[in-house]
């Protein structure tokens, strides 16, 4: 007898029947314990989206960082959840999606204004002699960089 092979997606049936298992394991969101297999889904969906054109340039460690984030935002907001609004799988990418644009927004922010940041201090370093020289390999090197 073979073992039939993991899928790389996500059944919405399934989805929601591990969902309803969720919701009855405990009276709140906080004492409610997520299963395996409700884990492995959420982190299928964060790896698939992750697999879409919109984010498919950046780094591994990025990819990575972006994955646990949504994987957390997903489940902060699983307890929002209302069959009247659409699938839980539609939902959950939604989470997952929003959480990746948002990371990648608030990165580029920071590394602007890190940028931003460096370069306004070699623009105040005294410019006189040698200084004038490094002050502008200085600037080169960061304009390359960023």
């Amino acid at each position: 007898m073979t073992t039939k092979p993991k899928s790389i997606y996500v059944d919405n049936t399934d989805l929601l029947r591990e969902w309803h298992d969720w919701v009855a394991s405990g009276e709140t969101p906080e004492s409610r314990t997520i299963s395996d297999e409700l884990a492995r889904m959420m982190m299928t969906i964060a790896e698939r989206i992750l697999q879409s054109r919109h984010f498919c340039g950046y780094s591994q460690a990025t990819r990575e960082d972006m994955a646990q984030e949504a994987i957390l935002k997903m489940i902060r907001n699983l307890r929002n959840y209302r069959a009247d609004k659409g699938t839980l799988f539609s939902y959950l990418s939604r989470i997952c999606f929003c959480s990746n644009a948002t990371y990648l927004k608030k990165h580029y922010r920071r590394r602007n204004t890190e940028r931003e940041m460096s370069l306004s201090a070699i623009e105040q370093a005294p410019q006189t002699g040698r200084r004038r020289a490094f002050v502008r390999a200085m600037r080169a090197k960061v304009e390359e960089y960023h």
